[in-house]
């Protein structure tokens, strides 16, 4: 995990979804691509082989990254698509806060 700006980092997990949506996001990125090259993109990729879900793609993540995550960072777990139907508003990514706040993809929030 290479060194970044803000506290709060986005880790996205992406196989074929277009990615400009994140052109909004106001805080560090890093995109695990398990679908086609993103030579042109600029944000921190990492490839992996087209394995798992999601879930796999965020415990990759916290495996590879476990002696690195600083406890009083925010990470933000996101899919390539993070709308339908899952609905994540780009203004709630950006004004979270490093408060243990989880949203499930089923289900409302938890704290």
């Amino acid at each position: 995990m290479s060194a970044f700006k803000s506290n709060k980092i986005a880790i996205v997990a992406r196989y074929k979804e277009n990615l400009e949506w994140m052109n909004l996001l106001l805080c560090d990125s890093i995109v695990y691509n398990k679908g086609p090259s993103l030579r042109n993109c600029k944000k921190n990729v990492v490839d992996l082989h087209n394995l798992g879900r999601e879930s796999q793609t965020y415990l990759e993540f916290i495996v590879s990254n476990y002696d690195k995550i600083e406890p009083q960072n925010t990470y933000v777990f996101l899919q390539g698509h993070p709308f339908e139907p899952h609905i994540v508003n780009i203004k709630e990514i950006n004004d979270a806060q490093s408060r243990c706040a989880i949203r499930s993809l089923r289900g409302a929030y938890t704290l």
